[in-house]
């Protein structure tokens, strides 16, 4: 009898546990847990650290999986990437439980919440159809992500400062993807060089891409940032071009189509520092294109593969018409390269309601997003980036399947950045409420005849904490 992937994944986490290295990394996870108690400010190197693991996948091939070999210690990471993820999940539950709520009054955007009871529709659709262990798997996953990554997050954003250290946790998942690329490139490059597409670190060269797009907004929003480093932007600079020649390599026209709505929508309003960064970046890319010139060979099978989707977005469709309530799941959960598609063939319009939920949930947000725009000072930065990250994510559902995905990259980002929407138009509710019951305090004051108390020492109103650093 063939065991299950969840059985299969269980006897391995445990033949791991039994070895000295499960027993140094049990270890391991114990002092970092204690750590975290003495310090929260880990929590963010914990976040990258599940954020990267969660790239890390298998590559499937005629039926068959077959791992992608890395080099110590990516390929020990890969093995039990699942596993790993959780256990910095539930590490993750310290901090949420711990951190104060603060000012924050509402830390949940109603887009997360509709992400999380898709998710848990599909689980439950998942246990009808009779595959017990992934469904029950996911019940228990999506909760727990949804806490950590809505909740905490929530309570974590405090301040400005909180909201860009979360987008540098993002950029930094893609910084550690393209040192491990680089490193093992130069041990064994056909490890991850198939057909003259990059893998990377990933499964395959679609979720290199996908990857790459779910961080390259967020390196350019900390290289045109002013209040960043000049050699810490240049260094910036410098990743993103290795990102851009990588995505390039991996030949995936979702990734550049994502690439190109992202990065748009970053530099829609900055023409002039969309210059400056692309002669930046232009300058590295091209140093970067002579070390690795093999990476323009993908070009060419960008245009020769053809359409790639339609038959199988035809045969998604079909499987939704045979059964447009409840869909059809088969003897294996599989996901074709639609999420939306996807979504119909598996669960009829018991799925496809919430997940359009979601998605209206998130257009709201954005619209709202937009209507307060103008009044975040030199943050604007920060709401082009949360918009152009998640109409990114919501356009490559259109062809990739990741929104049905549990412990994946694009699931953290989407509930990273909701929670920077969320954060960023109660800031400004808050920061309003703050300037009117500073303006009647000013007028109460002044018929006083003590007009001079409600400023500071230098001359500056006084103001929460969390907006000091707009004035």
């Amino acid at each position: 009898m063939n065991e299950s992937a969840v059985e299969s994944q269980v006897r391995a986490l445990t033949q791991l546990l039994l070895s000295p290295a499960g027993i140094a990394a049990a270890v391991a996870f114990c002092v970092l847990v204690v750590a975290l108690l003495v310090n929260p400010r880990l929590k963010w190197p914990i976040l990258v650290l599940m954020m990267f693991v969660s790239t890390l996948s298998f590559h499937v091939e005629v039926g068959t999986v077959r791992a992608v070999r890395l080099m110590f210690p990516f390929d020990q990471l890969r093995s039990q990437a699942r596993p790993i993820c959780g256990l910095l999940l539930l590490m993750l539950l310290l901090p949420t439980i711990m951190s104060p709520r603060g000012w924050r009054v509402r830390l949940i955007a109603g887009a997360a919440a509709a992400l999380l009871v898709f998710q848990l529709i599909i689980s439950v659709r998942l246990l009808l159809a009779g595959l017990i262990d992934r469904g029950a798997v996911s019940l228990l996953l999506f909760p727990l992500i949804f806490t950590v990554m809505a909740v905490g997050l929530g309570r974590w954003l405090q301040d400005w400062g909180d909201a860009r250290t979360l987008v540098r946790c993002i950029f930094f998942t893609g910084i550690v993807f393209t040192f491990a690329t680089c490193l093992q490139l130069a041990v064994n490059r056909g490890a991850i060089v198939r057909g003259n597409r990059l893998f990377g670190t990933t499964g395959n060269p679609q979720q290199a891409a996908l990857l790459i797009t779910g961080v390259l907004p967020a390196g350019c929003y900390l290289l045109i940032r002013r209040g960043e480093y000049k050699l810490l932007r240049l260094a910036t600079g410098t990743i993103i071009a290795l990102l851009l020649v990588f995505l390039v390599w991996t030949g995936s026209r979702t990734g550049l189509l994502m690439s190109v709505i992202g990065l748009g929508l970053v530099f829609r309003a900055r023409i002039g520092r969309m210059l400056g960064a692309t002669i930046v970046i232009g300058v590295f890319t091209l140093l970067s294109f002579q070390i690795y010139s093999e990476s323009t060979l993908s070009i060419t099978g960008m245009f020769i593969r053809g359409d790639t989707r339609s038959q199988v977005w035809r045969g998604l469709f079909e499987r939704f018409l045979e059964n447009p309530f409840a869909g059809e799941v088969g003897e294996m959960w599989s996901v074709g390269e639609s999420s939306y598609l996807s979504t119909a063939a598996n669960s009829g319009l018991i799925g496809l309601l919430p997940l359009a939920l979601f998605v209206g949930a998130t257009v709201w947000g954005l619209f709202g997003l937009q209507r307060v725009r103008r009044r975040l000072g030199e943050e604007v930065m920060l709401a082009d980036l949360i918009t152009a990250s998640l109409v990114s994510l919501l356009v490559g559902a259109i062809f990739e399947g990741y929104l049905l995905g549990t412990m994946t990259f694009q699931v953290f980002c989407l509930y990273a950045y909701i929670a920077l929407m969320r954060f960023v138009r109660e800031a400004v509710q808050v920061s309003e409420v703050a300037a009117a019951a500073e303006w009647q305090q000013q007028q109460h004051a002044a018929s006083q005849g003590n007009d001079h108390e409600t400023f500071d020492a230098h001359g500056h109103p006084h103001v929460p904490p969390v907006f000091a650093d707009q004035f």
